[in-house]
């Protein structure tokens, strides 16, 4: 992140605020760990250039949105809505581009396992 930003010289700020973030994943493995479900985190070397959040991907009426990544901070963001039945197109390309992100992750191991 550091890299992209226009402060690649001080990584300890995104550093700094990446750990809330972690101590909220180790939080949520833990009761995950008691409960039916399962979370699945991976961590990149790197920033994508999106954000992806779906539901129901895999049906017909899935939805998505994707939110752009820009090198400002602190500015607004494009948002893009999409739908599997109204634009498979984009639908399609960008859980194709998620697949092929996370499967380059690194799996997150939780704090005390």
């Amino acid at each position: 992140a550091a890299r992209r930003s226009t402060i690649a010289g001080s990584p300890e700020i995104f550093e700094h605020r990446l750990r809330p973030t972690l101590d909220l994943l180790d939080a949520l493995a833990t009761r995950a760990a008691t409960g039916p479900g399962r979370l699945e985190v991976r961590l990149l070397d790197y920033v994508p250039a999106f954000g992806l959040l779906a539901v129901d991907p895999a049906t017909p009426h899935g939805q998505a949105r994707i939110d752009i990544y820009s090198h400002r901070c602190g500015t607004p963001e494009p948002t893009l809505p999409l739908r599997a039945d109204r634009d498979l197109r984009w639908f399609s390309h960008f859980l194709a581009e998620f697949d092929r992100i996370w499967t380059t992750g690194h799996p997150y191991e939780p704090a005390g396992r």
